[in-house]
Protein backbone atom coordinates (compact mmCIF):
# COMPACT_ATOMS: atom_id res chain seq x y z
CA UNK A 1 0.00 0.00 0.00
CA UNK A 2 1.15 3.44 -0.58
CA UNK A 3 0.23 6.56 1.55
CA UNK A 4 0.27 10.44 -0.66
CA UNK A 5 -0.35 13.40 1.20
CA UNK A 6 -2.74 12.09 3.43
CA UNK A 7 -4.74 10.20 0.82
CA UNK A 8 -5.89 6.48 2.22
CA UNK A 9 -3.30 4.07 0.92
CA UNK A 10 -4.09 2.76 -2.74
CA UNK A 11 -3.04 -1.17 -3.97
CA UNK A 12 -0.70 -1.23 -6.23
CA UNK A 13 -1.81 -4.12 -8.60
CA UNK A 14 1.08 -6.37 -9.78
CA UNK A 15 -0.44 -6.69 -13.39
CA UNK A 16 0.31 -3.93 -15.37
CA UNK A 17 3.60 -2.63 -13.61
CA UNK A 18 4.59 -0.03 -11.32
CA UNK A 19 4.21 2.46 -13.46
CA UNK A 20 0.63 1.93 -14.48
CA UNK A 21 -0.25 1.75 -10.64
CA UNK A 22 1.26 4.94 -9.91
CA UNK A 23 -0.85 6.29 -12.98
CA UNK A 24 -3.77 5.39 -11.61
CA UNK A 25 -2.71 6.39 -8.00
CA UNK A 26 -2.19 10.09 -9.26
CA UNK A 27 -5.93 10.33 -10.60
CA UNK A 28 -7.41 8.80 -7.84
CA UNK A 29 -5.51 11.20 -5.64
CA UNK A 30 -6.91 14.11 -8.00
CA UNK A 31 -10.62 13.23 -7.99
CA UNK A 32 -10.38 13.08 -4.48
CA UNK A 33 -9.09 16.16 -3.88
CA UNK A 34 -11.40 17.76 -6.35
CA UNK A 35 -14.45 16.65 -4.49
CA UNK A 36 -12.96 17.50 -1.42
CA UNK A 37 -12.65 21.27 -2.78
CA UNK A 38 -16.01 21.21 -3.78
CA UNK A 39 -17.74 19.93 -0.73
CA UNK A 40 -15.72 22.75 1.41
CA UNK A 41 -16.94 25.78 -1.37
CA UNK A 42 -21.03 24.76 -0.66
CA UNK A 43 -19.83 24.20 3.15
CA UNK A 44 -18.00 27.62 3.12
CA UNK A 45 -21.14 30.16 1.73
CA UNK A 46 -22.57 32.33 4.35
CA UNK A 47 -24.90 31.32 7.06
CA UNK A 48 -28.03 33.83 5.74
CA UNK A 49 -27.93 32.11 2.11
CA UNK A 50 -29.30 28.30 4.04
CA UNK A 51 -31.54 30.74 6.44
CA UNK A 52 -33.26 32.18 3.25
CA UNK A 53 -33.73 28.90 1.69
CA UNK A 54 -35.17 27.50 4.91
CA UNK A 55 -37.72 30.17 5.51
CA UNK A 56 -38.92 30.30 1.90
CA UNK A 57 -39.24 26.48 2.01
CA UNK A 58 -41.35 26.69 5.11
CA UNK A 59 -43.84 29.69 3.67
CA UNK A 60 -44.28 30.56 7.24
CA UNK A 61 -47.53 33.35 6.47
CA UNK A 62 -46.99 36.52 8.20
CA UNK A 63 -48.49 37.53 11.32
CA UNK A 64 -52.06 38.90 10.92
CA UNK A 65 -52.84 42.77 12.58
CA UNK A 66 -56.08 43.28 14.75
CA UNK A 67 -58.84 43.32 11.94
CA UNK A 68 -57.25 41.74 9.04
CA UNK A 69 -58.43 39.05 7.54
CA UNK A 70 -57.61 35.60 6.38
CA UNK A 71 -55.07 35.51 3.91
CA UNK A 72 -56.97 32.29 2.62
CA UNK A 73 -60.79 32.48 0.66
CA UNK A 74 -63.14 30.71 2.48
CA UNK A 75 -65.52 28.15 -0.18
CA UNK A 76 -68.20 30.55 0.25
CA UNK A 77 -65.95 33.41 -0.47
CA UNK A 78 -64.58 31.45 -3.53
CA UNK A 79 -67.76 30.76 -4.63
CA UNK A 80 -69.26 34.43 -4.22
CA UNK A 81 -66.28 35.51 -5.81
CA UNK A 82 -66.94 33.45 -9.03
CA UNK A 83 -70.25 35.02 -9.47
CA UNK A 84 -69.77 38.38 -8.42
CA UNK A 85 -69.90 40.89 -11.49
CA UNK A 86 -67.50 43.29 -11.65
CA UNK A 87 -67.17 45.63 -9.08
CA UNK A 88 -67.23 49.78 -9.14
CA UNK A 89 -65.16 51.81 -6.81
CA UNK A 90 -66.42 55.39 -6.43
CA UNK A 91 -64.27 57.32 -4.19
CA UNK A 92 -65.52 60.26 -2.30
CA UNK A 93 -63.46 62.99 -0.47
CA UNK A 94 -63.47 66.89 -0.11
CA UNK A 95 -63.17 68.64 3.21
CA UNK A 96 -64.55 67.96 7.15
CA UNK A 97 -68.17 69.15 6.73
CA UNK A 98 -68.15 69.43 2.80
CA UNK A 99 -71.44 67.29 2.47
CA UNK A 100 -69.54 63.94 1.64
CA UNK A 101 -72.19 62.26 4.05
CA UNK A 102 -75.01 63.82 2.18
CA UNK A 103 -74.17 62.27 -0.91
CA UNK A 104 -73.05 59.07 0.52
CA UNK A 105 -76.50 58.51 2.45
CA UNK A 106 -78.23 59.75 -0.98
CA UNK A 107 -76.76 57.15 -2.68
CA UNK A 108 -77.25 54.28 -0.31
CA UNK A 109 -80.59 55.33 -0.24
CA UNK A 110 -81.28 54.85 -4.08
CA UNK A 111 -79.09 51.39 -4.20
CA UNK A 112 -79.74 49.93 -1.18
CA UNK A 113 -78.04 46.36 -0.88
CA UNK A 114 -76.05 47.11 -4.13
CA UNK A 115 -73.85 49.37 -2.42
CA UNK A 116 -71.44 48.72 0.71
CA UNK A 117 -68.96 51.96 2.44
CA UNK A 118 -65.94 51.91 4.00
CA UNK A 119 -65.47 54.69 5.67
CA UNK A 120 -61.61 56.52 6.19
CA UNK A 121 -62.34 57.62 9.52
CA UNK A 122 -62.50 54.06 11.21
CA UNK A 123 -58.73 53.68 9.95
CA UNK A 124 -57.53 55.76 12.42
CA UNK A 125 -54.37 54.51 14.07
CA UNK A 126 -55.19 52.91 17.68
CA UNK A 127 -53.41 55.07 20.87
CA UNK A 128 -54.40 52.85 23.94
CA UNK A 129 -50.99 54.06 24.91
CA UNK A 130 -51.98 57.41 25.64
CA UNK A 131 -54.50 59.01 28.01
CA UNK A 132 -57.43 60.90 26.92
CA UNK A 133 -56.24 64.62 27.12
CA UNK A 134 -53.04 63.57 25.59
CA UNK A 135 -55.06 62.24 22.66
CA UNK A 136 -57.13 65.00 22.50
CA UNK A 137 -54.49 66.84 21.34
CA UNK A 138 -53.54 64.53 18.76
CA UNK A 139 -53.57 65.53 14.75
CA UNK A 140 -56.33 63.94 13.06
CA UNK A 141 -56.28 65.78 9.87
CA UNK A 142 -52.82 64.51 8.32
CA UNK A 143 -52.36 61.54 6.17
CA UNK A 144 -49.83 59.54 9.10
CA UNK A 145 -53.19 59.93 11.70
CA UNK A 146 -54.73 56.57 9.18
CA UNK A 147 -53.55 53.22 9.52
CA UNK A 148 -54.42 53.39 5.48
CA UNK A 149 -52.37 50.47 4.58
CA UNK A 150 -54.91 48.38 6.78
CA UNK A 151 -57.87 50.05 4.56
CA UNK A 152 -55.41 49.68 0.60
CA UNK A 153 -55.52 46.10 1.92
CA UNK A 154 -59.12 45.54 2.81
CA UNK A 155 -60.07 47.19 -0.18
CA UNK A 156 -58.43 45.20 -2.71
CA UNK A 157 -60.01 42.02 -0.56
CA UNK A 158 -63.18 43.60 -1.59
CA UNK A 159 -62.54 43.53 -5.08
CA UNK A 160 -61.28 39.85 -4.83
CA UNK A 161 -64.84 39.14 -3.61
CA UNK A 162 -64.40 38.34 0.13
CA UNK A 163 -65.31 40.18 3.06
CA UNK A 164 -63.53 42.09 5.49
CA UNK A 165 -63.81 42.93 9.40
CA UNK A 166 -63.19 46.73 9.53
CA UNK A 167 -62.25 48.36 12.85
CA UNK A 168 -64.39 51.05 14.57
CA UNK A 169 -63.07 54.52 15.68
CA UNK A 170 -64.68 55.98 18.91
CA UNK A 171 -64.93 60.01 18.54
CA UNK A 172 -66.09 60.90 22.16
CA UNK A 173 -63.07 58.85 23.38
CA UNK A 174 -60.51 60.05 20.49
CA UNK A 175 -59.45 56.35 20.21
CA UNK A 176 -60.61 53.01 18.33
CA UNK A 177 -63.30 50.90 20.09
CA UNK A 178 -61.47 47.51 19.76
CA UNK A 179 -64.57 45.92 18.21
CA UNK A 180 -64.65 45.56 14.51
CA UNK A 181 -67.41 45.33 11.43
CA UNK A 182 -68.13 43.08 9.00
CA UNK A 183 -68.65 44.35 5.35
CA UNK A 184 -69.43 42.17 2.82
CA UNK A 185 -68.84 43.04 -1.13
CA UNK A 186 -71.32 44.68 -2.97
CA UNK A 187 -71.31 45.43 -6.77
CA UNK A 188 -70.61 49.08 -6.12
CA UNK A 189 -68.22 49.81 -3.08
CA UNK A 190 -68.60 53.71 -1.49
CA UNK A 191 -65.02 54.71 -0.18
CA UNK A 192 -65.43 57.75 2.27
CA UNK A 193 -62.84 60.07 3.70
CA UNK A 194 -60.88 63.89 3.98
CA UNK A 195 -57.28 62.45 2.52
CA UNK A 196 -58.56 59.27 0.05
CA UNK A 197 -57.37 60.80 -2.66
CA UNK A 198 -53.63 62.24 -1.28
CA UNK A 199 -52.50 58.47 -1.00
CA UNK A 200 -51.54 57.34 -4.71
CA UNK A 201 -51.65 53.29 -3.81
CA UNK A 202 -55.34 53.93 -2.18
CA UNK A 203 -56.59 56.47 -4.89
CA UNK A 204 -55.91 54.54 -7.58
CA UNK A 205 -57.73 51.46 -6.37
CA UNK A 206 -61.03 53.44 -7.15
CA UNK A 207 -62.78 53.86 -10.72
CA UNK A 208 -64.19 56.92 -9.91
CA UNK A 209 -63.18 59.88 -7.62
CA UNK A 210 -65.58 62.63 -6.76
CA UNK A 211 -64.88 65.53 -4.84
CA UNK A 212 -67.26 67.23 -2.66
CA UNK A 213 -66.75 71.00 -1.97
CA UNK A 214 -68.27 73.41 0.14
CA UNK A 215 -66.89 77.05 1.18
CA UNK A 216 -64.73 76.81 4.86
CA UNK A 217 -67.65 78.82 6.34
CA UNK A 218 -70.28 76.80 5.51
CA UNK A 219 -67.98 73.61 6.63
CA UNK A 220 -67.29 75.14 10.22
CA UNK A 221 -70.70 75.80 11.03
CA UNK A 222 -71.80 72.29 9.72
CA UNK A 223 -68.61 70.68 11.73
CA UNK A 224 -69.52 72.46 14.95
CA UNK A 225 -73.60 71.72 14.92
CA UNK A 226 -72.32 67.69 13.99
CA UNK A 227 -69.59 67.63 17.06
CA UNK A 228 -71.58 68.99 19.41
CA UNK A 229 -75.13 67.28 19.01
CA UNK A 230 -73.21 63.53 17.92
CA UNK A 231 -69.85 63.49 19.52
CA UNK A 232 -70.41 64.91 22.77
CA UNK A 233 -67.91 68.09 22.14
CA UNK A 234 -67.91 71.60 22.90
CA UNK A 235 -68.36 74.40 20.56
CA UNK A 236 -65.29 75.89 21.77
CA UNK A 237 -62.85 72.59 21.40
CA UNK A 238 -64.52 72.16 17.68
CA UNK A 239 -62.91 75.76 16.75
CA UNK A 240 -59.89 75.13 18.27
CA UNK A 241 -59.35 72.50 16.71
CA UNK A 242 -60.31 73.59 13.49
CA UNK A 243 -58.10 76.30 13.87
CA UNK A 244 -55.39 74.43 14.83
CA UNK A 245 -55.83 71.25 12.74
CA UNK A 246 -58.19 71.02 10.66
CA UNK A 247 -58.15 74.08 8.92
CA UNK A 248 -54.22 74.21 8.22
CA UNK A 249 -54.09 70.22 7.01
CA UNK A 250 -56.87 70.91 5.07
CA UNK A 251 -54.72 73.54 2.49
CA UNK A 252 -51.79 71.64 2.90
CA UNK A 253 -53.26 67.86 1.85
CA UNK A 254 -57.19 67.63 1.50
CA UNK A 255 -57.24 70.69 -1.07
CA UNK A 256 -54.46 69.92 -3.11
CA UNK A 257 -55.87 66.02 -3.81
CA UNK A 258 -58.59 67.96 -5.31
CA UNK A 259 -56.18 67.78 -8.62
CA UNK A 260 -56.96 64.01 -8.57
CA UNK A 261 -61.05 64.11 -8.37
CA UNK A 262 -62.84 62.59 -11.56
CA UNK A 263 -65.69 65.02 -10.71
CA UNK A 264 -65.74 67.88 -8.29
CA UNK A 265 -69.30 68.77 -6.72
CA UNK A 266 -69.91 72.18 -5.70
CA UNK A 267 -72.41 73.52 -3.02
CA UNK A 268 -71.41 70.20 -1.36
CA UNK A 269 -73.60 67.18 -1.12
CA UNK A 270 -76.86 69.46 -2.10
CA UNK A 271 -75.88 69.72 -5.42
CA UNK A 272 -79.32 67.65 -7.20
CA UNK A 273 -77.73 68.06 -10.86
CA UNK A 274 -74.10 66.13 -9.49
CA UNK A 275 -76.08 63.33 -7.83
CA UNK A 276 -78.36 62.64 -10.92
CA UNK A 277 -74.54 61.95 -12.66
CA UNK A 278 -73.40 59.69 -10.12
CA UNK A 279 -76.34 57.94 -9.94
CA UNK A 280 -76.92 57.40 -13.59
CA UNK A 281 -73.25 56.36 -14.03
CA UNK A 282 -73.65 53.74 -11.28
CA UNK A 283 -77.00 52.52 -12.28
CA UNK A 284 -75.00 52.43 -16.10
CA UNK A 285 -72.77 49.92 -14.31
CA UNK A 286 -75.17 47.64 -12.85
CA UNK A 287 -76.92 47.47 -15.64
CA UNK A 288 -73.84 46.35 -17.50
CA UNK A 289 -73.26 43.66 -15.16
CA UNK A 290 -76.57 42.55 -14.75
Amino acid sequence: MIQVAGVPAYPILKTGGVIRSLWNLIRYASSLASRQSCSARFSSRPAFCTAKRLRKSRSVPPKRKPGASSTKPSRAEKAKSATLPDILVVGIAGGSGGGKTTLTTNLIRRFGDKVCIVHHDNYYRAHDDLTYEERTKLNYDCPEAFETEMMIEHLRLLKQGRSIHCPVYDFKVHNRSGETIEIEPRPVILVEGILIFADPALSDLMDIRVFVDADADVRLARRVLRDTEKRGRTVRSVVEQWQNTVKPMHEKYVEPSKKNADIIVPQGGKNPVALDLIVGRIQRHLDENA
